[in-house]
């Protein structure tokens, strides 16, 4: 295992140096597998990747995308949903074919059988070269909440209070954000060839400090991601 903590002093170091580390990805594999975590903790590496792009530096149009997560029963056309905020903020800026997109579709049906279909294709494409992931206020990756299996795979689960808690400003009341959700499994993210953990603001903070703390612990899922080949955890917090 390769664990590097990174901190750096603001928002735009941050997102040069996350964007270094997905385009040293692309350019040794240029059909990568890659998960893009949505929400804020990566915007700042995304609009860093979306100015390379546009000035030809980098080239993402073989990378392969797998969805990380996504909220069930919430349609596509729904502008909160995490398929369009990671079209908005990764596919369409960084040039990306539709056709490499391989979702995680929470608005399926039956999204049990999504998942089991979403591991297949996984499996097919050989893993994640790079998992991209932000971390909850309460330790969580993806959505995978604690406690976590770090054996788990695609999963549909309860959403923890915690995390509504944290959505409440995106979906503008507690009785507006969903209580179920899909995500990618624990045992897939540790598989990874490489993982970049980004962890922005003080609300990330005691997250992070039991992330790097000691022992894997179901009660911060983050800190399973310790067992990854290759692992750099990402933060503008100067740690104590």
């Amino acid at each position: 295992m390769t664990a590097n903590l990174r901190v750096v002093p603001d928002e735009e170091s941050l997102g040069a140096a996350g964007a270094d580390i997905v385009c040293d990805v692309v350019r040794a594999a240029p059909n990568a597998v890659i998960t893009f975590a949505t929400g804020q903790s990566g915007a700042p590496i995304y609009r860093a990747l979306a100015e390379r792009v546009e000035r030809s530096e980098i080239d993402f149009s073989r990378v392969r995308v797998f969805e990380l997560d996504g909220y069930v029963g919430i349609p596509l056309a729904d502008r909160r949903s995490l398929y369009g905020w990671l079209r908005r903020d990764v596919i369409v800026p960084l040039r990306i074919p539709e056709r490499e997109i391989t979702r995680l579709r929470g608005e399926a049906s039956d999204p049990v059988a999504a998942c089991r279909e979403y591991d297949r294709a996984l499996d097919r494409a050989g893993g994640y070269d790079l998992a991209i992931l932000g971390l909850g206020p309460n330790g969580h990756v993806a959505f995978n909440e604690p406690p976590a299996d770090p054996q788990s795979d695609a999963h549909m689960l309860d959403v923890t209070e915690e995390s509504v808690e944290s959505a409440v400003r995106y979906w503008g009341s507690r009785e507006e954000v969903p209580r179920r959700a899909v995500t990618t499994g624990l045992r897939r993210l540790i598989a990874a060839r490489r993982v970049l953990l980004v962890a922005r603001g003080e609300a990330k903070r005691r997250a992070l400090e039991r992330t790097l703390g000691g022992d894997a612990d179901p009660m911060t899922p983050a800190s399973f991601l310790n067992r990854s080949a290759d692992v750099t955890f990402l933060t503008d917090l100067p740690l104590r």
